[in-house]
């Protein structure tokens, strides 16, 4: 495994649909970049899913007022 691929699955390692593993060399694990965003693209061999995780810099929420 390349040190490219090693450094994806620090922050993307499990398939969000079925839980399997993305190590295994049938998945597709590919970044890239959006502005200033890195972004995984992923499919998974063993149930077909795909999709897109984003890394997230900073979130920005309002504080909730209670009463």
């Amino acid at each position: 495994m390349g040190k490219h691929t090693q450094h994806l699955l620090d922050w993307v390692q499990f398939c969000p649909h079925c839980g399997g593993s993305l190590e295994d060399p049938r998945n597709l694990v590919n970044e890239f970049s959006l502005a200033d965003s890195s972004i995984c693209f992923w499919w998974c061999y063993s149930c077909g899913a795909k999709g897109e995780i984003a890394e997230i810099q900073r979130v920005t929420a309002p504080e909730l007022v209670e009463g």
